[in-house]
């Protein structure tokens, strides 16, 4: 083999492993993206089940746009308010076939819920199914969306 061919050779193989170990560190990168967006979703819901405010205001974006089952739209403030005053109880939260998708500084989870609520007062149980739009924000996912709608049955 001439040495000219066995050079190119060389930069051909070297050229291969490089954009092979490159797509398993994206693959590598979105499966951590994939596991964060699950656990923050998770939080999410154990944060909104003990009413803890504080916490559930680090995982809110400010620009937050949240749909409930009935329609009703909050925002940040108007959703932190509800939970802390009482008006809005999750007595439980249990979530299922939940999925995580990421797509760079952004991810969508979708799953399904059971909510046991106090909602004005008044003891509910709602199925429901859910997206949740999470972004990146300095390091650390926060939900900017969430849509849900309610389960037949």
């Amino acid at each position: 083999m001439s040495q000219r061919l066995a050079s190119r050779l060389l930069v051909f193989i070297a050229a291969f492993s490089f954009v092979a170990l490159a797509h398993m560190g994206l693959a590598h990168a979105a499966g951590s993206a994939q596991q964060a967006l699950l656990d923050i979703d998770a939080e999410r819901a154990a944060a909104f089940q003990t009413a803890d405010v504080g916490r559930i205001a680090r995982l809110l974006s400010d620009d937050l746009t949240y749909v409930h089952t009935t329609g009703i739209i909050d925002g940040k403030p108007s959703l932190l308010g509800k939970i802390k005053s009482g008006d809005l109880t999750y007595q439980s939260v249990k979530t299922q076939d939940v999925v995580a998708r990421p797509y760079g500084t952004a991810g969508i989870v979708t799953g399904t819920a059971e909510l046991h609520v106090l909602s004005a007062h008044q003891p509910k149980v709602i199925m429901l199914r859910y997206t949740a739009t999470y972004v990146l924000h300095d390091g650390r996912w926060q939900l900017v969306a969430y849509q849900s709608t309610p389960l037949p049955g």
